[in-house]
């Protein structure tokens, strides 16, 4: 009856034992499982952070660049205009030539 008892708390600490292990293994394993979300959520933040600075450079860039586009069609705009006016003197002094040389004859 002694052994019998013995043999029970000794299966029963056993099981404890193990039972202790089980816990610390899932302990173990949860702690891991908090730190690698800790690292994804990190990477995550480090990576929409990387992209809202991509997405503000990329504005950045195409508002440079309309700026630049609108300064030369301005500029063209200008130049073309101008030659219009110079033609139009030209043509008008070309066509006061003709009458002048027209009355001379």
């Amino acid at each position: 009856s002694d052994a019998a008892q013995s043999r029970l708390v000794q299966s029963l600490q056993a099981k404890l034992e193990a039972l202790h292990a089980a816990q610390e293994d899932a302990k173990t394993e949860r702690d891991a499982a908090a730190a690698a979300q800790h690292r994804s959520a990190r990477e995550l933040a480090s990576v929409m952070e990387e992209a809202a600075q991509v997405r503000k450079d990329s504005v950045a860039h195409l508002n440079d660049a309309h700026a630049i586009f609108a300064r030369e069609l301005s500029e063209r705009s200008a130049e073309l205009e101008a030659s219009r006016a110079r033609t139009a003197e030209l043509e008008a002094t070309l066509c006061a030539e003709k009458r002048r040389s027209q009355a001379a004859e």
